[in-house]
């Protein structure tokens, strides 16, 4: 979403790891320290990372991708999640393609 609490990797993906019993809160491992169960809109999270607030109130960059990921990319997952079988090719180059430049830089 847009705003001060941006994610590098989108919450609608990492509530696919939510903890059992612990809504909202996912399981963090880091290199030399103990497991903790963190609140998911804490984690890997920056402000402002693509572009800053408009002054003006046109939309930013920010803003355009929080549209298509609320909009579009949502009804995308749902389709791919509830696929029997193959699931659309085009739906499934749009998710890749996505979250490939969406999350390059985290790589």
């Amino acid at each position: 979403m847009s705003g001060a609490n941006q994610h590098h990797l989108p919450q609608m993906l990492q509530r696919g790891f939510q903890a059992k019993g612990a809504r909202g809160h996912t399981w963090v491992f880091k290199v030399g320290g103990s497991p903790a169960l963190k609140r998911i809109d804490s984690i890997g999270a920056d402000e402002f990372f693509y572009s800053e607030p408009s002054a003006h109130g046109e939309d930013t960059l920010d803003d355009r991708i929080t549209t298509y990921e609320s909009e579009r990319l949502g009804v995308l997952l749902h389709n791919l999640k509830k696929a029997a079988a193959v699931p659309a090719p085009q739906e499934a180059a749009e998710i890749v393609a996505h979250f490939a430049l969406r999350s390059g830089h985290f790589r």
